[in-house]
């Protein structure tokens, strides 16, 4: 399927209604501004909060605190986000820096700023705060489960493998925290309604769970049209429809836009005051009163038999939580990309006090396989193997732990065509001098990431003049998922993009699956293809009854929808238009993915990352000259978006490599680049020749063909770079961002002449 994007046009002439942008007009309201007071310190209690010189300024309509905020029942929290474990403005508490302690209420986004500039803090502060690792021993302990993934898991005795492996490997690998940073700060508007429900203006990754969670804080509860599970989950709580929770476009997301703060935050502040209010973030709130993917440490040692098959996989991550119940599942995909013996994982978790943290792309397994790849080549070089060959020989041709045959699996031709693509056969010796003077390296690394499909429900209405409604509480964040779904729609109806039409609903007439961990698009089109299929089977029951259809006494079977014909496997057909005029529209209800997917069959998406590093011998400045992915993604729906997508994830993973870091202040425990200032990202000067090439057919393998593909291509990008540079130079890095000071360490212990006798 090819075309343009769905909301391509709206977004370039300006009509996309992002939330911070919306005007009077769109609303039907004028809204009053919220903004947020912060606390600058990380621990303690707050004494007092002065607020009348603010309530003095004109404009200024109030201002809440711990004190008079209304109280908030206890959320459930599907997405461990921070209001599951601490509700805003409910304690005068301080767990972390940046906590918002008040809120400013105010006609004009001036009056607020005023206000909070004008609002004083008596704080009573308590002990240092702790916000990283390595002064957080004493806060570590073990956990059975980190997050969504395991935080133990065993599988043979590892230690005595590890004891009588040929050859072995111990080092120890270090992960920043860092923040998504998108371009929208973003802002949520909130507005109390004659009926006692509330209606919501967000944009968000999961309309259902964050529906839920406004719901529950505010005493309404919610369970319209959830499936069973989650009905189990909330049994007791009711919302009839009060919650109208309307999803805008994102400018970006990366996992933040999940349970944030200001969903409720928003609504709190409307029923103080008694009118319509837009919460407004500022680019420092959003390192605070959003998520981060937080730090973690892992000790990997491998053990490998003389022929290179892993014998053993011990792996033992430190993971650093904040406020929230969300911890970075490190342990979840190690032990599932290579063939092993043995294996054993320990985690242990650290409370520190830290906002909480939260999805990013490629959860868990971004940090892990930075680490396991790093780990496979220093077991390739100590047999003096071909990093690649290594890959090959360890390659898992069923799941590893569950030995369940993959649904499908192309990672060797990934492989192949990454390597031919970088001509990783024919690469010059590591360390050789190229015209310029610099060093040249070249690395490459696996990914993987679960193919995870979550539950979704879908009305799909075929009118009598054959067009196609759809009403999904989807969350476009510029990955594409309109136009993926109408795309999808238009193939299994037969009928063109331009009678398809998908609404996004503000309600919860369908439960939609969330754009997260790369399931939005696959999850809610198995949902929908479920009820189209299931409109084929009841058209084609009447036209069977009907003697003036072809189908008339035809044997039952399944029926397809193709060209604007409904056909039978016989060929037997009839025009869609006839059909529906005949016997009125046609709606029904699809669901897909009540058991999470479960299946008979391990489900993952891989992929092959390669790249060509220039070094200075003298400096260790690095330029990545080209970086290749090669991805395991099945049927690609829509070639230049896949790219899109693709391509970013790859620069993001870059990012993750060379330079994105949140610092922190040991003393008050604030982030101290909390601005786009100062929190790097990469730029075009950092980006050479960025190429994605897709490989992999599922050829029926699940219905609709395709795999997730967003988290998986920011997996190996990190350990790609980082296996360049050691190519180059000899030096290994263990530490992400592989900043200046990180590559003086890795190359400080070489012997002095390592370098120079490298590039002659």
């Amino acid at each position: 399927m090819r075309g343009h994007r769905i909301e391509g046009a709206d977004k370039v002439r300006g009509r996309a209604l992002f939330v911070d942008d919306l005007r009077d007009s769109d609303l039907g309201f004028v809204p009053l501004i919220a903004l947020a007071v912060t606390t600058p310190v990380g621990s303690g209690t707050v004494r007092a909060i002065r607020s009348a010189d603010a309530l003095a300024i004109p404009g200024v309509r109030a201002v809440i605190t711990h004190e008079n905020a209304p109280r908030l029942r206890k959320v459930i929290s599907l997405s461990m986000s921070e209001p599951g474990t601490r509700l805003p403005l409910q304690s005068a508490r301080i767990d972390y820096a940046g906590q918002i302690v008040a809120l400013v209420i105010a006609d004009t986004l001036q009056a607020a700023r005023d206000g909070v500039a004008s609002v004083g803090l008596e704080i009573d502060a308590g002990s240092a705060p702790v916000v990283i690792l390595a002064d957080a021993k004493a806060r570590l302990k073990s956990v059975k489960r980190a997050g969504i993934g395991p935080g133990r898991s065993r599988k043979g005795d590892a230690d005595a493998a590890l004891a009588g492996a040929a050859v072995t490997t111990d080092d120890t690998f270090h992960n920043a925290a860092h923040h998504q940073n998108p371009i929208e700060p973003g802002a949520v508007v909130a507005r109390w309604d004659p009926d006692g429900g509330v209606t919501v203006h967000a944009a968000v990754q999961w309309h259902h769970v964050d529906t839920m969670m406004i719901g529950q804080a505010f005493g309404f509860g919610w369970s319209d049209g959830l499936p069973g599970f989650l009905n189990r989950v909330l049994r007791k709580n009711r919302s009839e429809g009060k919650v109208r929770l309307n999803n805008h476009f994102s400018g970006g997301a990366f996992g933040r836009n999940i349970s944030y703060q200001a969903l409720l935050l928003a609504p709190m502040a409307a029923k103080v005051v008694g009118a319509p209010v837009k919460f407004i973030h500022t680019r420092r709130d959003t390192f605070s009163l959003m998520s981060h993917r937080s730090e973690a440490r892992q000790r990997l040692r491998l053990g490998g038999a003389a022929d290179g098959r892993l014998a053993a996989i011990v792996l033992e991550p430190d993971i650093a939580k904040g406020a929230a119940a969300f911890v970075e599942p490190v342990g979840e995909m190690p032990m599932q990309l290579y063939a092993h013996k043995t294996h054993r994982l320990t985690s242990q978790v650290a409370s520190l006090d830290l906002p909480g943290a939260g999805w990013m792309r490629g959860p868990g397994v971004a940090y892990a396989i930075f680490a396991l790849e790093q780990g496979m080549d220093r077991l390739a070089a100590e047999l003096r193997m071909d990093p690649l060959d290594i890959r090959l020989i360890n390659h898992a041709d069923v799941h590893p732990v569950s030995t369940k045959p993959w649904e499908a699996k192309a990672l060797r031709e990934a492989y192949d065509a990454g390597a031919a693509a970088i001509g990783w056969r024919d690469r010059p010796k590591g360390g050789t001098m190229r015209p310029d003077g610099r060093l040249t390296g070249y690395g490459m690394a696996s990914a993987i990431d679960l193919g995870r499909q979550f539950p979704a429900t879908a009305h799909v209405t075929l009118t009598a003049d054959a067009r196609v409604d759809v009403s999904l509480a989807v969350s476009e964040m510029g990955q594409g998922l309109l136009t993926g779904l109408t795309g999808l729609i238009s193939e299994m109806t037969g009928l063109p993009t331009d009678r398809v039409e998908l609404r996004r609903s503000a309600t919860t007439e369908s439960y939609a699956a969330g754009s997260i961990g790369s399931t939005g698009t696959y999850s809610n089109a198995a949902a929908i293809l479920d009820a189209v299929q299931r409109i084929t089977a009841g058209l084609l029951v009447k036209a069977r009854k009907d003697r003036a259809s072809p189908f008339y006494g035809r044997p039952s079977g399944l029926a397809r929808l193709m060209s604007d014909h409904l056909v039978l496997g016989d060929g037997t057909r009839a025009p869609l238009a006839d059909l529906l005029a005949r016997y009125g529209a046609q709606s029904a209800s699809g669901r897909a993915g009540l058991t999470f997917g479960a299946s008979a069959k391990a489900k993952a998406s891989f992929g092959a990352v390669f790249c060509e590093m220039a070094v200075d011998a003298v400096t260790l400045d690095i330029e990545v000259v080209r970086l290749i992915g090669a991805y395991d993604c099945g049927r690609v729906l829509q070639p230049a978006i896949a790219q899109a997508q693709l391509r970013g994830a790859m620069i993001m993973g870059l990012g993750q490599a060379l330079m994105e870091e949140t610092r922190l202040d040991r003393r008050t425990g604030a982030w101290t680049n909390a601005e786009l200032g100062e929190a790097l990202i990469p730029t075009q000067a950092d980006v050479g020749h960025l190429e994605a090439i897709t490989v992999g057919a599922l050829s029926g393998a699940n219905p609709l063909n395709f795999k997730g593909i967003a988290e998986t291509a920011i997996v190996g990008v990190a350990p790609a770079i980082a296996s360049a540079f050691a190519d180059a130079t000899g030096g290994q890095i263990r530490s992400l961002p592989m900043t200046h000071k990180e590559r003086l360490r890795a190359v400080r212990d070489l012997e002095p002449t390592t370098l120079k006798e490298s590039a002659e």
